[in-house]
């Protein structure tokens, strides 16, 4: 078991949700981990405390958040609460950017989102090209703790 050591940003700053199965908690952690290290703000559902209403919680930081970054595996696609995230993200026309896991048996629904949205493959290695694509998606930079925006000439 994995023990996150990145504070989950709870300020008013755009921020990147991060929506996974906790069932890959252990593939998702170094992603959150670099997104931090990297500067990034983020938000992912671990630690919400037990006395809060769950599906509030999660609600209100979707409805709040600038990005939603799914981890998109066969438990993510079995999970009725990473599809309920979906359903809202998209009904709320929020960003997506999809990280497919390697390998991953895609559903009708999931096939037609890999097509009309940006997305990166993984296998195991989150090395430097994984995360310069995840990156380069668009107005992403408004993430950064430092608010630094990239211009590309």
């Amino acid at each position: 078991m994995f023990v996150v050591k990145v504070e989950m940003y709870t300020g008013n700053e755009p921020y990147i949700f991060i929506s996974y199965s906790h069932k890959d908690t252990d593939k998702v952690i170094p992603i959150i981990e670099r997104l931090s290290k990297d500067n990034y703000r983020v938000w992912y559902d671990e630690g919400i405390p037990t006395t809060s209403r769950f599906n509030n919680v999660i609600a209100e930081r979707i409805d709040r958040c600038e990005f939603m970054m799914l981890f998109i595996s066969d438990n993510y696609i079995d999970s009725v609460y990473c599809n309920s995230e979906l359903n809202f993200a998209e009904q709320e026309k929020k960003k997506l950017i999809c990280i497919y896991e390697n390998g991953v048996k895609l559903d009708p629904r999931f096939k037609m989102l890999k097509a009309s949205l940006q997305g990166v493959e993984v296998s195991d290695v989150y090395d430097d090209n994984f995360f310069e694509k995840l990156y380069i998606s668009e107005n992403i930079s408004v993430c950064l703790k430092t608010n630094i925006s990239v211009k590309m000439k």
